[in-house]
């Protein structure tokens, strides 16, 4: 007999994407329960690389969540919208051969590329 424990009382942020949320999961950044489109926010928030390319993810809704993000790789997926409005440690960004009709992001994230 196998016996896990989910804190259920946990902050949990909001996957929609379910490659995205698998993504997370597999790499112990979940919340223990496959394909329920959330994640624990305390696993995700320390993370400061993604590397998420070619993998069929075209939503990244959740991402405002990864507080301490600092490199995003993004590229040849289809994505469409990208929100890195609350992502303020964002440093680098590489997000190309996708269809982004929407992106927002901070002001400051461009003065510390052009201040590098």
């Amino acid at each position: 007999m196998v016996c896990g424990f989910v804190n259920l009382n946990a902050q949990q942020t909001y996957i929609p994407d379910d490659n995205f949320e698998a993504y997370l999961e597999t790499n112990d950044m979940g919340n223990g329960l496959h394909n329920d489109n959330y994640v624990a926010t305390a696993n995700i928030s320390g993370v400061t690389r993604f590397n998420v390319e070619q993998m069929n993810i075209f939503d990244l809704i959740g991402i405002e969540d990864v507080a301490s993000l600092v490199n995003l790789t993004r590229r040849s997926d289809g994505l469409t919208a990208l929100d890195l409005s609350q992502n303020t440690s964002l440093v680098s960004l590489s997000c190309y051969s996708n269809n982004l009709s929407f992106f927002r992001y901070i002001a400051e994230f461009f003065f510390k590329l052009i201040g590098s």
